[in-house]
């Protein structure tokens, strides 16, 4: 992590003791990112999700969205690598199931701060519960609706996103937990 490789011995120590390790249940997660004025704030996640579900071949999109989506956080990022790097993920989750040594992270207020990728193949395969380190950081990830218009998608693939967003929120509002 960025911030252990700069902190002194002492202290890298105590922000190490800071760290809780469980689980999270990904449709609660989902739930944390809803705010009631900026609305949902994680986005990417759909993109991603869409992305796998290209890769299942359910739609023929969901690839060129990931890419457009990582160029415009990453300008000059070898996007197709990003993509290679995340259909093996995907094929490594069809070989060998979820690795629950793989924790996602989250702040301190159990919002994501790093494991969009994992959290969308959660959702995709309807594996809920993932393994998780609640980080004693505040996140300020936004990928809200807003940030994707900024960065230049156009009306259907609003639209798309919004449509994935829907039918993911009403599949999680509708299941148990």
């Amino acid at each position: 992590m960025f911030i252990k490789k700069f902190l002194h011995k002492y202290h890298r120590w105590a922000y190490n003791r800071q760290i809780k390790h469980g689980t999270i249940d990904v449709r609660q997660l989902f739930r944390n990112e809803y705010d009631d004025i900026k609305g949902f704030n994680r986005y990417d996640v759909i993109v991603r999700l869409l992305a796998i579900e290209n890769y299942y071949q359910l739609n023929d999109y969901g690839y060129d969205m990931y890419k457009k989506m990582q160029a415009k956080r990453q300008p000059g990022a070898d996007v197709d690598r990003y993509l290679s790097i995340f259909i093996q993920l995907i094929q490594s989750y069809d070989n060998s199931g979820y690795d629950n040594s793989s924790e996602i992270q989250l702040d301190k207020y159990n919002k994501l701060y790093d494991g969009s990728h994992r959290m969308a193949l959660a959702f995709f395969h309807k594996q809920y519960v993932l393994s998780c380190q609640v980080l004693p950081i505040v996140a300020n990830v936004f990928y809200g609706l807003r940030w994707f218009k900024e960065n230049g998608f156009n009306k259907q693939e609003m639209e798309e996103i919004e449509q994935r967003y829907v039918s993911l929120k009403n599949e999680i509002f509708n299941s148990r937990k």
